[in-house]
């Protein structure tokens, strides 16, 4: 019995440990990327992409690279409204 009680405490811990680490991970920003095609599926390179808050109205801009792809890092999340 006393083995099971250890066993049982050992997986509950590596669980609150994993959970716990989890819970720490969480930020405030996020990322925006993806990429830039035309009816073809061609990509285009240097396009011009604006990424505007409807909260604050602030505009960000980024260029599409030699792939198409373009990314927006530590872009504010929106706030959640309550009720």
């Amino acid at each position: 019995m006393s083995r099971l009680i250890r066993y049982l405490v050992l997986v509950i811990g590596c669980t609150l440990l994993i959970g716990a680490g989890k819970c720490v991970a969480q930020t405030s920003t996020g990322e925006v990327n993806g990429s830039v095609t035309d009816p073809g599926g061609a990509f285009i390179i240097n396009a011009k992409i604006t990424l505007t808050s409807d909260e604050t109205g602030v505009k960000r801009e980024a260029q599409s690279n030699q792939d198409g792809r373009f990314c927006f890092r530590n872009v504010q999340r929106p706030s959640i409204p309550s009720g």
